[in-house]
């Protein structure tokens, strides 16, 4: 039949309904290849041990509460409680950390991030968290004060495990961290006096400055307390085997209680104080690590 206008669109139609035909006979006859599956990346679900060094800062938040009581006694057996007092007081205040970190980390499945982490840090805090001065006292012809009680606080080193879990977003990724953490706090409380003072209780009222070898004159204690620690971070790719870290932790120390007594003779008059000490340290921390894997992440 000549292939005419009229003829055109029949013509085609046949060659559409063979080309349709003919495509499942040739798959039936192995001639036709179906394209081949697109390539998926498979998931890195290895785990990595990384070492990395931690910088940040640190921020105190404190609450410090005492009692201090003393009584003074003379020759003629007259005894005078010169010294009672109870406060409570809020204190703070930031501090340098610098430390190392060491740990183990991996991505699951669903890009589920988890890891492992071993800290120790520098903490730089050590101030003076409460001063208190007494009015003074007069007992016959001698006038005693105005006298007092200075505490310092300070903490050099803190230990801590962690374990984080976030969600790897590629080339970053946000994660929240828990465990625990342990610092050994070092508390001193000075006793401060006026020049009368001194003159009569050289041993117990001296400058807190001076150095000096009779251990009566301060009160010093230490206790070592592991606390809860919380908070949130995120990792990054900084190129290769290098990473970096952001993150903010708080940590809980709890209460740390101390009581002393102590006793310092001048000429003719004793004196004997006591001192109860409780100073709960809380401490927030803002920190970055550069941390280097050992194996291409």
């Amino acid at each position: 039949m000549p292939l005419t206008i009229k003829t055109l669109p029949k013509t085609l139609s046949i060659a559409s309904l063979f080309l349709s035909l003919s495509s499942p006979l040739a798959v039936m006859a192995g001639g036709y290849e179906a394209p081949a599956p697109m390539p998926v990346a498979a998931q890195d679900t290895s785990s990595h041990f990384y070492l990395g060094l931690q910088l940040g800062m640190g921020l105190l938040d404190g609450q410090y509460k005492a009692r201090a009581s003393a009584t003074l006694s003379d020759d003629d057996v007259t005894t005078t409680d010169v010294v009672y007092q109870r406060w409570h007081n809020a204190f703070g205040g930031s501090s340098v950390l610098v430390g190392a970190v060491f740990g183990v980390d991996t991505v699951f499945s669903n890009d589920v991030y988890g890891a492992l982490e071993i800290n120790t840090t520098y903490d730089s805090y050590g101030r003076t968290i409460l001063s208190y001065n007494a009015p003074a006292e007069t007992i016959g012809e001698d006038t005693f004060g105005p006298f007092g009680f200075r505490t310092r606080l300070k903490n050099s080193f803190l230990y801590g495990l962690t374990a984080k879990l976030g969600k790897d977003m590629g080339g970053y990724t946000p994660y929240i961290v828990g465990g625990v953490e342990a610092g050994r706090w070092r508390a001193t409380v000075h006793a401060e006096g006026g020049t009368a003072v001194e003159d009569i209780f050289p041993v117990l009222f001296t400058n807190p400055n001076e150095d000096s070898s009779n251990p009566t004159q301060r009160v010093r204690f230490s206790k070592t307390r592991a606390a809860p620690t919380a908070g949130v971070g995120v990792r990054f790719k900084i190129v290769d085997n290098w990473q970096g870290d952001l993150q903010y932790r708080y940590s809980w120390f709890g209460n740390i209680h101390h009581r002393q007594e102590f006793t310092a003779t001048g000429d003719d008059v004793s004196v004997t104080a006591q001192v109860k000490t409780r100073i709960t340290p809380n401490q927030g921390k803002a920190l970055f690590s550069l941390n280097y894997y050992f194996d291409t992440v």
